[in-house]
């Protein structure tokens, strides 16, 4: 039986190291902007959270005195879209965590901020 195919060459242990060299320091390049990525989804999350949690306080309880019907489904209509842009937020970034060797896409402006009533 022959133990010359068992043996590495010291060439052969150079290349593999280089290799597992770019390996990790590709993995270690990586690594930081998917930490950022997954800090903006949590504070999209975050915000998702506030807003969906403001919809339902807003729904439950009565118009306020003085309050129109058209003041108060605005108020609705605004922080749904609130919800949903950070919503889509997150599933982006999200993403992006996940895959941050891809591009990501520019932010889209948020929903624009209208009359809230008692402010």
């Amino acid at each position: 039986m022959r133990t010359d195919s068992l043996r590495i060459s010291l060439r052969k242990l150079l290349i593999i190291g280089a290799l597992l060299g770019v390996i990790l320091g590709i993995s270690a390049h990586l690594h930081q902007p998917s930490l950022a990525f997954r800090q903006i989804s949590h504070e999209h999350t975050r915000k998702a959270k506030s807003a969906t949690d403001t919809h339902w306080w807003i729904a439950r309880t009565p118009r306020q005195f003085g309050q129109t019907p058209e003041d108060y489904d605005q108020e609705l209509d605004h922080f749904a879209r609130l919800r949903t842009f950070h919503q889509s937020q997150v599933a982006k970034y999200s993403t992006a965590a996940n895959r941050p060797w891809l591009p990501v896409p520019p932010d889209p402006s948020p929903p624009p901020q209208v009359f809230i009533w008692g402010e």
